[in-house]
């Protein structure tokens, strides 16, 4: 940690000590110095390692104030927010401005945000940004830094044409920064494209950041609800909760079932609401103020929320990968958490995928 401080001014160590950084995960150890020597990087790490923070903190340190020296680019709306957020607070003492653009939100406040001249940090979708290129509203020529946070999801979910479009319009001598949980043979075609030949490659293995997580299965032959609420009750000591479901119009019905007990302090999150009220939403959960989220697949990936203590598989997911990315919700940055599957009879061949996924050890209550 005092070896790669000792790198950053007083404005970028000020910050992170308001954010209350008390040492640095292996990630950014290890790639800090490296962004701050100019080189392209490829980290290969789990999510919640810290990897926006290992990005964000030189790549704030490098930047000016004048214009967009730096473009982010992930595959959700929600990891926008929360990448644009933390890199604000970042540069807060910098006076480094961050902005997350992306579908679901007029147009035209990215407009006149670019318009005014004042971001220096573009966080968004590979959609919304190159609807902004296209209409010559995001100049991209003076860019320093080009990251390309969460790349195998972005190339599951269709991305690459846009992607190939935005860096188009990229300078040559720009920093690229590939983040990823894997290297499959799609991403290295993609970095053979985006990175310069000399690139440094760094992989944290899963075992110097382990996420600490007990499976457990709860079975349940009749009231499902019924048995969630026991979950809930013998489970979570005060901490945040998730609750995944696998459709809109079970996420809403949950949600309402349990405001009608009295549960005052639930909220839920699905496609179906606006963009706005998705964000009100996450807000108020990261603060506190909601300790309990119901939702489907779309908060899966991509949200790095700490204290979530719990998190509940109201219906197993039929991709078994996701289960996998349900359960990282919790255990964030090497803490500890529990993930409990409530199972019947019919839940056995999604349960059996998830067994031959990986070696996942499920105790069952």
């Amino acid at each position: 940690m005092e070896d790669v401080m000792s790198m950053l001014d007083k404005n970028v160590k000020d910050a992170l000590d308001r954010m209350g950084y008390v040492k640095l995960t292996p990630v950014q150890r290890e790639v800090i110095p490296l962004v701050l020597e100019g080189s392209d990087v490829v980290a290969v790490a789990d999510t919640g390692t810290g990897k926006t923070a290992a990005f964000g903190i030189p790549m704030v340190q490098m930047l000016s104030k004048r214009g967009i020296g730096a473009l982010v680019l992930v595959p959700t709306r929600e990891l926008a927010a929360q990448v644009a957020d933390e890199i604000y607070r970042i540069g807060r003492f910098k006076r480094i401005k961050s902005v997350a653009m992306y579908g679901g939100r007029p147009v035209f406040r990215d407009l006149r945000l670019l318009e005014k001249n004042s971001v220096n940090v573009v966080v968004g979708t590979p959609g919304r940004i190159a609807d902004l290129v296209e209409r010559g509203a995001l100049r991209l020529e003076g860019l320093r830094f080009l990251v390309l946070d969460e790349v195998d999801r972005m190339l599951d979910m269709g991305f690459e044409e846009d992607l190939n479009y935005i860096v188009e319009g990229t300078p040559l001598d720009r920093q690229t920064l590939f983040f990823s949980a894997t290297l499959p043979p799609g991403i290295r075609s993609v970095m053979e494209r985006f990175l310069k030949e000399d690139y440094k490659l760094v992989q944290v293995k899963s075992r110097f950041f382990k996420p600490k997580i007990e499976h457990r299965l709860v079975g349940t032959s009749g009231d499902r609800f019924a048995t969630l609420l026991e979950v809930l009750r013998r489970f979570k000591n005060g901490g945040r909760a998730v609750i995944f479901v696998n459709r809109k119009i079970e996420a809403q019905k949950l949600f309402e079932q349990m405001t009608q007990l009295g549960f005052a302090d639930v909220k839920c999150l699905h496609g179906d609401m606006s963009q706005r009220r998705r964000e009100m939403v996450m807000r108020d959960f990261r603060t506190g103020r909601v300790k309990v989220l119901v939702a489907t697949d779309v908060a899966a990936r991509g949200i790095d929320v700490k204290g979530i203590e719990l998190v509940v598989n109201y219906r197993l997911p039929d991709d078994p990968d996701m289960y996998v990315h349900r359960a990282g919700r919790t255990a964030r940055a090497g803490s500890s958490g529990l993930a409990v599957s409530l199972v019947s009879r019919s839940d056995i061949p999604a349960l059996k995928r998830i067994d031959l996924l990986r070696p996942v050890r499920i105790e069952r209550l």
